[in-house]
């Protein structure tokens, strides 16, 4: 009989009293033997399955196992001779049968190699061999078997407590006393190593016991019976609690110091670790420690010095109840130690830095005790906080506080260039002046890392044509990331116009292989092997379609119209490539980020003119809506270099009027440059197509409104689904159409497939319009969508908002992104915002999404500066979007605390703002309106006239009938 054959025997009759005296007498070879034939044994470890029918669905259940317990440890025991770690391990039950009784009967004889490693290891989920408690592991060290971690010990030892019996746990704190190390070493190890110690107790109840009899008594228990030292107990408790533990374990640590109950004398001698807990990041703990300090400070023994240099950082912690208390405590040592008066009263000063009432105010009213001999300093002291100080804290401290000259405020700097950049202050877009920059440009331009990159691709390739159909090896690798653009997965940095730009590419190298005849070997088999996957793919999934298409079947998933201005573009480049036409495109950007010198482009023009050549109105409508205006002598430029309606067009661009309108080739084209050009737009020059301009100008309103809606729910009395309405809140936004506008707007928004020649002879701002019902990627094209219309971004802004801020909360991830977009390029790019951005920023200053919030407030700073933001029209879009409670003004709130503290100008302008808002909310008072009206107090400046016109009254007096407002409401009518 073979070695696996008598041990199959033993399992089989579960021979238990032979299978050690088996084991033992194992060759190494026989192990093995064992261990190769696992397989055959692995029935025992499975279960038997019965299948029943319910409500005609086939039921499997698994029913009694094939092997019985006995059979599995005979097989776990083999295992754990025979096998390695890894082998014995893969099967999780084999741990289970690892007890101490088993081990004392394998250990005096056999140590596995890895056993120290398997009796040490702790999961990422915190599992051990749950069937060896501490003592059992503490009794296998002791007899040499193996050499505990620190961190298998701290795992174990909560339990130590605790005795189970028959799955009944009972309160058993003696059991502590049992070993010597366990007190002397190992319930230290607890106080210096992160453990579970912290929820040990938590829903746990004890046979014995009702409730009550924790980890903290069984430490008293040790402590009454003499066992451990106080002092360390307590010493040590305090120095875990800033061990950079998580907060519920530094919180357990404060907690069983405070269940010790120290007295006043033990105190004194734990000073220096009190002092050292206030460095903890955990408030709870911080709390705790000055707790216990306000018992002792009024000792006239006590280190006040000490204190005041250690907790003066406190001050301006996040939580207010810290704050106060250590002004408390600053209290009692400012009143006990006059010596130390100066420096509390200066320390103080540092709670100006937090935007909140109640600390200000109890930090003046310390200051305005104290500070009598040290008024000088305080006022030095002031002068820094400033613009912190809030009205309440202000008033008291008005003989310490210096009147600031405004012409000295540093921060408020007026750009004198807000209506427009000079162009020498822009960067130039670097020249692609070889083949090999173009090559360099076309190995990166898929991948959105500069936005000018898909204007200056197009643009290249015009210009080194022959070059790329004589070298079109070397642009091979470009080639291939474009293939790898469309039909890898979609890449979280890139958009639609990426997709779109390799569409593109991939065309061009078609029509590379078209002249060349195929002969470019390499370049031919590259497009044969991706075609052919392309294909394979979509044949293999029902989601995948074709992705290596022409440009003209190019469609945008979300059939946004703006995507096809683009489109259009790349398609009139591809035309003149194919007809080896070299003649610059109109629109490509001159300088960062998006904009066009108009120089260059009357010389660009000009080109066109001395070769007869027709200009593409797409192309010349998109590069007259990124004409930088801010240019000088444009029009003399014009008048020496144009003629014709070129020349009329460039001259009403900048200023003109708008002269013969009889028989013009490009009529879109100035209706952009009426939306575009530097001035006021005029309608009443522009008649025949006056009504297609109404839509732009003063062309919408908005408000939040209720709507009644239909949905099912389910009725669990008679168990069915029934029909039930419900209210919803959303921000409607009204547009003004011009006859004949619906038509084709109809077929913007019904159509399943738009192709460029749908928008010939439509608006070019009309087509500037995001509407996919989820945002996906478009925030990676925003700023390329924005690009295309510099000047006027109105009317795409006005799409947005309504796309954006229908509902209180933003729909998704995408919405967000797109939303931030939109604001950063607003920050770094518009030269002057419109009235419909006024809408959109205070829109985002009550946006569900933190970074949308902060990032208006940061566009709303340098507005100021500038001299540039209509604040009332800001505060009015703010107040509409509280009717109805539609979105929580402490989004608002929480932001603008930091805002009107940047200089005195922005706090008039904050002022500004709030008056305006305050007008325009609901006759009914709103959430948090008394914050609001806080914060308005506090951006008036004292003894300063605050103005309030009739309606702001009526208003104020309308809202003093809720009590908690009366006395707020009442300190602004006195000001």
């Amino acid at each position: 009989m073979s070695v696996v054959e008598e041990f199959d025997q033993i399992v089989k009759y579960e021979r238990e009293h032979d299978l050690i005296s088996f084991l033992s007498s194992l060759s190494k070879e026989n192990k093995v033997s064992i261990v190769n034939s696992k397989k055959d044994f692995q029935h025992y470890w499975e279960y038997s399955w019965k299948e029943s029918t319910h409500a005609g669905h086939v039921i499997r259940s698994s029913d009694e196992p094939k092997g019985t317990d006995k059979q599995k440890e005979i097989l776990a025991l083999a295992m754990f001779v025979c096998d390695n770690l890894k082998g014995f391990t893969n099967e999780w039950s084999n741990s289970r049968f690892i007890s101490k009784s088993n081990l004392d009967k394998i250990l005096p004889w056999y140590i596995p190699s890895w056993f120290d490693k398997f009796i040490n290891e702790i999961t990422r989920d915190g599992w051990t061999v749950y069937q060896l408690d501490y003592f059992d592991l503490v009794y296998l060290e002791s007899k040499g078997y193996c050499k505990l971690s620190t961190e298998i010990i701290v795992n174990k030892i909560p339990q130590a407590i605790y005795l189970l019996d028959e799955r009944k746990r009972y309160y058993k704190p003696e059991r502590l006393l049992d070993l010597p190390i366990t007190l002397e070493n190992h319930i230290w190890l607890l106080f210096e190593n992160e453990s579970g110690i912290h929820w040990s107790d938590t829903y746990v109840s004890y046979e014995n016991h009702s409730e009550g009899y924790t980890w903290q008594k069984a430490f008293q228990f040790c402590l009454d019976k003499g066992r451990i030292d106080r002092k360390m107990l307590l010493k040590s408790a305090l120095l875990a609690t800033n061990r950079n533990f998580n907060k519920n374990s530094s919180g357990w640590f404060a907690g069983l110091f405070i269940f010790l109950n120290p007295s006043k004398e033990e105190l004194f001698e734990l000073n220096p670790e009190l002092l050292s807990v206030l460095n903890s990041p955990h408030s709870k703990v911080v709390n705790m420690a000055l707790k216990f300090v306000k018992l002792i400070v009024a000792s006239p023994n006590y280190d006040h010095l000490e204190f005041v240099e250690n907790a003066s950082f406190l001050l301006t912690s996040q939580t207010k109840s810290v704050a106060a208390s250590v002004m408390m405590i600053f209290d009692k040592i400012a009143t006990k130690r006059e010596d130390l008066r100066t420096r509390v009263c200066l320390a103080s000063c540092q709670v100006f830095i937090q935007q909140d009432p109640d600390l200000q105010l109890r930090a003046a009213k310390l200051i305005d005790k104290h500070a009598s001999e040290c008024f000088q300093n305080i006022q030095e002291e002031l002068d820094i906080y400033g613009n912190e100080l809030m009205f309440d804290a202000k008033k008291i401290l008005e003989r310490f506080v210096r009147v600031a000259d405004p012409e000295l405020d540093s921060s408020e700097v007026i750009d004198t260039n807000a209506s427009g950049q000079p162009i020498n202050s822009l960067i130039s877009i670097p020249h692609i002046d070889s083949f090999e920059d173009l090559v360099y440009l076309a190995s990166q331009a898929f991948d959105n890392n500069e936005p000018f990159h898909f204007d200056m691709l197009p643009m290249a390739l015009l210009k080194f044509r022959e070059e790329s159909f004589i070298h079109s090896e070397l642009l091979e690798p470009a080639f291939q990331r474009a293939f790898k653009t469309l039909t890898n997965d979609w890449n979280s940095r890139i958009g639609f116009l990426d997709h779109l730009l390799a569409v593109f590419f991939i065309n061009f190298g078609q029509i590379v292989l078209k002249d060349t005849k195929g002969n470019n070997g390499s370049l031919a088999q590259m497009y044969l092997s991706y075609i052919k996957k392309d294909k394979q793919l979509a044949r293999d999934s029902e989601w995948y379609s074709p992705r290596i298409i022409n440009i003209g079947d190019w469609n945008a998933s979300d059939n946004s119209p703006a995507y096809f201005l683009f489109k259009k573009k790349l398609q009139y480049v591809l035309n003149k490539l194919e007809v080896n036409d070299s003649t610059p495109l109109l629109s490509t950007p001159t300088h960062l980020p998006c904009w066009v010198d108009p120089m260059v482009l009357i010389d660009r023009i000009k080109y066109y003119q001395e070769r007869s050549i027709k200009v593409d109105e797409n192309d010349l409508q998109m590069a007259l809506a990124r004409c930088l205006l801010s240019v000088e002598n444009v029009q003399d430029y014009a008048l020496k270099q144009l003629s014709g309606e070129m020349l009329s067009l460039v001259c009403y661009l900048f200023g003109d009027g708008l002269g013969n309108t009889s028989n013009l080739n490009y009529p879109r084209a100035w209706q952009v440059a009426a939306l575009t050009r530097k001035g006021d737009v005029s309608i009443e020059n522009l008649a025949f197509f006056r009504t297609d301009l109404k839509y732009y100008v003063e062309s919408y309103e908005w408000q939040v409104r209720v709507t009644s809606q239909k949905g099912q729910q389910w009725d669990s009395s008679i168990s069915k689904m029934m029909p039930y309405t419900y209210d919803q809140k959303n921000l409607r936004l009204n547009r003004f159409y011009y006859e004949g506008r619906k038509t084709w707007k109809s077929i913007l928004l019904n159509a399943t497939k738009l192709k460029s020649s749908t928008f010939d002879g439509y608006p070019y701002y009309t087509c500037f319009e995001l509407k996919p019902t989820w945002m996906s990627s478009e925030a990676n094209d925003v700023f390329r969508l924005f690009s295309a219309i510099p000047n006027n971004p109105e009317h795409f802004l006005i799409s947005l908002m309504s796309r954006l801020y229908r509902w209180p909360t933003m729909s998704g991830e995408g919405d967000k992104r797109v939303a931030i977009r939109t604001l950063e390029f607003a920050l770094n790019t518009m030269e002057y915002y419109p009235k419909a951005f006024y809408d959109f920023l205070g829109m985002s200053f009550l946006a569900s999404d933190k970074t949308v919030r902060s990032i208006a407030g940061e566009i709303w700073i340098v507005a100021v500066n500038r001299g540039q933001i209509d604040n009332v029209w800001i505060g009015k879009a703010i107040a509409k979007m509280m009717h109805l409670d539609f979105t929580p003004m402490k989004r608002f709130l929480d932001e603008a605390q930091t805002l009107y503290i940047v200089s005195s100008s922005h706090k008039n302008k904050m002022n500004e703002l709030l008056v305006s808002c305050v007008k325009e909310l609901p006759d009914d008072p709103i959430r948090n309106l008394k914050a609001l009206l806080m914060l308005l107090i506090e951006t008036v400046e004292p003894n300063s006239s605050f103005c309030k016109d009739v309606q702001m009254i009526n208003k104020l007096e309308a809202w003093k009938k809720v009590k908690s407002l009366s006395p707020t409401i009442n300190k602004i009518l006195m000001l």
